[in-house]
C-alpha cells in the first residue's frame, strides 16, 4: 500500500510538471512526504522507493493485533489533549498523532485505550470520534524504533537541496536544508504529523515575496532569500510551539523592519532584535527558541 501511495504521489507530480505546472511548496502527508521529497529533487526516486518498501514492511510488522488508530471531529486540540492526559496510561497508550485540521484529529494507540477516548470526546461535545479500520498506531512514539531504524536506512542515501519549497511533517514549516529533511523522513512515523500547518506555508510564502519586494539590496549582503524564507517560516510556526503564543503580525512587521534597516551589521544584531521582540510578545521561552533557531538554520 504504502509504494503504491508514493507512486501514485510521484506521478501526480509528473503529470502536473508535463503539464507545465510549477508548485509553490510540495508537502506529503505521512508517506507522502517521500513523494513531495522526490518531486522537490531532494531524494531520487529509485532511492526513497527502497526507503519507503522498508517502511512499509516495519509498520505492517511492528503490532500484530489490539492497536490502531482513530479520529475526533468537533473539538478543539486543547481539550482533546486534557482528555488524553487524563486516560492514557502504560498498559492502555493513546497519543494525539495528526492534527490534520483545526477540529479534526487523529489518535493513535491501544484500542481500547482509542475506544476509551472517543467515548470521553462524545460526552464531551465532539461531533464524530469513531475507530479506524488501521492495525498501526503510526505517528505516535509507539513506533520510535522504527525511526531509529529509518535514520540509518536514510544515513547512506544521498539528500538534495530542494529546488521547490519542502515543508515537512514534523513542524509543518518549510525545511531549507538536507539535515532536517531527513530528520523529517524518518521521525514522522513515530510523530503527529501537522498536516494543517504544513498545508497553511503557502501564506508565510506570500508573506515572503512582498517582504523581499521591499528589500534594498544592500540588504541581501546580509540576508539571503533562504534566511529570511526560514524566518518566515518561524514566525509561523510561533504560536504552536511557545507558551502564551504571541502576535505573528508583530513578529512579521519586525522581520521587514530588520531587513529594511541597512545598519544593522549582521545576523546577530537581527538575533538581538527578534528575540527582544518574542520576549516582549511571547515569554522567555520564545526568545530563547528565536536565538536557538537562528543558530541552528545559518548559524
Amino acid at each position: 500500500m504504502q509504494i503504491s501511495l508514493f507512486i501514485a504521489g510521484v506521478a501526480s507530480f509528473k503529470a502536473f510538471e508535463g503539464e507545465g505546472v510549477k508548485p509553490d511548496f510540495v508537502a506529503g502527508h505521512s508517506v507522502g512526504a517521500f513523494s513531495a521529497a522526490t518531486a522537490a529533487g531532494v531524494i531520487r526516486f529509485e532511492d526513497a522507493l527502497k526507503i519507503v518498501k522498508l517502511r512499509g514492511e516495519l509498520m505492517e510488522n511492528a503490532f500484530e493485533q489490539d492497536y490502531g488508530m482513530g479520529v475526533v471531529l468537533g473539538m478543539e486540540e486543547k481539550e482533546l489533549q486534557s482528555i488524553i492526559d487524563c486516560h492514557s496510561n502504560h498498559n492502555s497508550p493513546v497519543y494525539m498523532s495528526n492534527r490534520n485540521a483545526p477540529d479534526q484529529f487523529i489518535i493513535s494507540g491501544s484500542i481500547a485505550g482509542i475506544q476509551k477516548i472517543l467515548e470521553l470526546s462524545k460526552e464531551n461535545g465532539a461531533r464524530c470520534a469513531t475507530l479506524l479500520k488501521v492495525s498501526t498506531p503510526s505517528h505516535c512514539p509507539l513506533l520510535h524504533d522504527i525511526s531509529s531504524t529509518l535514520q540509518d536506512a536514510l544515513h547512506d542515501i544521498p539528500l538534495y537541496r530542494p529546488n521547490i519549497p519542502y515543508t515537512g511533517n514534523l513542524t509543518g514549516r518549510i525545511l531549507y536544508n538536507t539535515v532536517d529533511i531527513r530528520q523529517d523522513l524518518a521521525e514522522s512515523v513515530s510523530s503527529p504529523v501537522r498536516w494543517h500547518d504544513a498545508t497553511s506555508a503557502r501564506r508565510s510564502l506570500e508573506e515572503l515575496e512582498t517582504a523581499t519586494k521591499k528589500v534594498p539590496a544592500m540588504a541581501y549582503d546580509i540576508f539571503s532569500f533562504q534566511k529570511l524564507g526560514a524566518l518566515f517560516s518561524l514566525a509561523q510556526g510561533i504560536d504552536a510551539d511557545t507558551p502564551g503564543g504571541t502576535d505573528r503580525d508583530i513578529v512579521l512587521k519586525e522581520i521587514e523592519r530588520a531587513v529594511m534597516d541597512t545598519r544593522l551589521s549582521g545576523l546577530n544584531d537581527l538575533s538581538v532584535r527578534l528575540s527582544s521582540t518574542y520576549s516582549r510578545n511571547g515569554g522567555r521561552n520564545a526568545s530563547i527558541l528565536v536565538r536557538k533557531e537562528i543558530s541552528e538554520q545559518w548559524g
